[in-house]
């Protein structure tokens, strides 16, 4: 069976209303008639032509939506120009998504705005609590440094400050408690092989324990065995005689100062 598909037209004047049956109104062209195939052929031509329109109206939109992305990128741009081309970004965007990709790009621009601020949050504790952490090393080396009688606390800072890393605090049952304290891993000789070990001692300890070792001895005030003497200290020992050996090769720059500044004291090291 044939069907017809006719564009009727009613076009009526005075007077004409009552033509016969089949009348086309004076001579004027019967309508065109499609068949089932046309039509559906003109129909899909249409409708991809109408398409391949939109397709090139989205990539026209996307291609523009990267080059607004890009330059919303490069450096020198106020914070109000951002804006405004993120704006008109997003009514780009709006215009060629689906729902779909309009949903899957508001939740990645989401994540995206979350992980910078975790990352901008870690940054500012980070940098808190390295000022923290100097600050109780300082303090600690410090208060060490002057109870164990140091010349200058600038030296001792300078030796134990690179030694010292922070370490979590456990309870008697070895659980974490949530802090950290400072500990110097110090170079040290074990008493009875005389071999060098790494001890951990806390800033204190590593100080006082300085204190007895004869590399160290110049750095301190009062120290009962003869040292190399730092500013203040002649290095000599109770008897006022300067290992004159000891000293050059441990010393230089000491050697040299108590050389010009005190050379009585190598008389007395000579016997003279």
């Amino acid at each position: 069976m044939k069907l017809l598909y006719q564009v009727a037209r009613f076009v009526c004047f005075e007077g004409e209303g009552d033509a016969g049956a089949g009348d086309n109104g004076g001579g004027n062209p019967p309508p065109k008639t499609y068949t089932q195939a046309e039509f559906d052929s003109h129909m899909g031509a249409m409708r991809r032509k109408h398409e391949a329109r939109e397709q090139q109206l989205q990539k026209a939109q996307r291609d523009l939506a990267a080059q607004l992305e890009a330059q919303k990128n490069q450096k020198g741009l106020s914070e109000e120009e951002r804006t405004a081309l993120q704006g008109r970004i997003d009514e780009l965007e709006g215009q060629f998504l689906t729902e779909k990709e309009k949903a899957e790009r508001k939740a990645t621009q989401e994540r995206e705005a979350a992980a910078q601020q975790v990352q901008q949050l870690t940054a500012d504790r980070d940098q808190w609590r390295s000022v923290y952490q100097r600050e109780v090393v300082s303090n600690q080396i410090t208060r060490a440094a002057s109870n164990n009688n140091a010349h200058d606390v600038d030296q001792i800072a300078a030796i134990v400050g690179p030694m010292v890393s922070f370490k979590e605090v456990t309870d008697e049952d070895g659980n974490s408690t949530g802090r950290l304290a400072p500990i110097v891993k110090f170079p040290d000789v074990d008493v009875k092989t005389k071999q060098p070990i790494v001890m951990e001692y806390t800033i204190e300890e590593s100080v006082k324990r300085m204190t007895e070792l004869d590399k160290f001895a110049n750095l301190f005030v009062d120290q009962k065995r003869s040292g190399l003497g730092g500013r203040g200290n002649t290095g000599a020992g109770t008897s006022g005689r300067v290992d004159l050996a000891k000293l050059a090769k441990d010393n230089p720059a000491e050697f040299r100062r108590l050389r010009k500044e005190k050379p009585e004291l190598f008389y007395k090291s000579l016997g003279r």
